[in-house]
C-alpha cells in the first residue's frame, strides 16, 4: 500500500452518504433544490457523483477524466448556461479553477454566468506547479465567470474522516443574515484549535493546530489531530495553512498532477 495515500475503511457508504448530503444542502445549496453542476475533479468521484445525483439537474455533468479537464466541453456547458439563463455550479479543487482560468485566458474567453451561479472549491490553494493566493483566485472568478465573493465557498475535509465543514456565506444569504466567511461544522462534528505545544484548547482569536472530531467516522478514528493551522471565533473557524515543514497534501495537488500529465501528452 503506497505510504503517501490516505485511506478510510467502512463497511458501507450509508453513513458517509448521509454525512455528505445534508450539510451540502444546508451550506452549498440553501436557496434551491437542484441546479446545473459541472464537476471538475475526479478523485473526489463519490463526492462529486453524489452531489450530481442528489442536487444536479439534467444538464449536470462531470467534465474531467483520467486524461484531464475537458476544456471545450466545459466552455460549451458554460455558454449553454448563459444562453438558457440557468445558474451553474462549478465544483472542483482550487487548481481545477486555476487551470480552467489559464485556458480561458489563452482563448480570450470570459462569462457572466446567470444570477445564483457559484463556485464550490473543495480544496486548498497549493499545487505542484505553483501556489495561488485565495484573493487572486477570487479576482479570477469575478473576471472570468462574473461570480462575486459571496457566491464562492470553500470546503474543509480529508480522506481520513467522513464529514466536511463549509463556508457559511451562502447559508447566511439564504437566511438573510449578515454574511460571514468562516467555516461551520455539522452538528455531529467538533473542531477545536489547540496549542501546538500543550495540545490544549486556545481562546478564540488565537492560532493553533486544528483537531477534528467526527462522529460519522465511528467505524474508523473519531478524532484526528491535523497539521493544519486554524483560528476560530463564535461564528466558526478559518484554515490558515499547513504547519511549517508539514507535507503538502490535498485535492489541488492531485488535479495539478493530472493537468501536468495532460499538458505533457499534448
Amino acid at each position: 500500500m503506497p505510504s503517501h495515500r490516505s485511506y478510510n475503511y467502512h463497511p458501507s457508504f450509508a453513513i458517509w452518504d448521509a454525512s455528505m448530503k445534508y450539510p451540502f444542502k444546508h451550506y452549498v445549496m440553501p436557496d434551491c433544490d437542484r441546479m446545473t453542476i459541472i464537476g471538475l475533479f475526479p478523485s473526489l468521484s463519490r463526492y462529486v457523483t453524489k452531489a450530481v445525483e442528489y442536487f444536479g439537474d439534467s444538464n449536470s455533468q462531470i467534465l474531467v477524466n483520467e486524461q484531464g479537464l475537458l476544456y471545450p466541453e466545459i466552455v460549451a456547458a458554460l455558454k449553454a448556461a448563459v444562453v438558457e439563463k440557468r445558474p451553474v455550479m462549478l465544483l472542483g479543487a482550487s487548481f481545477s479553477c486555476v487551470h480552467l482560468f489559464d485556458y480561458l485566458a489563452q482563448h480570450h474567453c470570459q462569462f457572466r454566468l446567470p444570477a445564483g451561479s457559484r463556485v464550490f472549491d473543495t480544496g486548498g490553494f497549493k499545487g505542484q506547479s505553483r501556489t495561488v493566493a485565495q484573493q487572486d483566485l477570487l479576482t479570477a472568478i469575478a473576471d472570468k465567470l462574473g461570480i462575486s465573493r459571496d457566491y464562492y465557498l470553500n470546503m474543509y475535509g480529508m480522506t481520513e474522516i467522513c464529514s466536511q465543514c463549509y463556508d457559511q456565506n451562502l447559508q447566511n444569504i439564504a437566511s438573510k443574515q449578515p454574511v460571514k466567511y468562516r467555516k461551520q461544522a455539522p452538528a455531529w462534528v467538533r473542531v477545536q484549535i489547540l496549542d501546538p505545544d500543550r495540545l490544549t484548547p486556545v481562546p478564540f482569536g488565537q492560532t493553533g493546530l486544528v483537531a477534528y472530531y467526527d462522529l460519522a467516522n465511528w467505524n474508523s478514528c473519531v478524532g484526528i489531530l491535523t497539521e493544519d493551522l486554524g483560528i476560530a471565533d463564535e461564528t466558526g473557524f478559518e484554515i490558515l495553512g499547513r504547519v511549517s515543514g508539514a507535507a503538502a497534501k490535498g485535492c489541488s495537488i492531485s488535479i495539478d498532477q493530472l493537468v501536468a500529465a495532460q499538458t505533457h501528452k499534448e
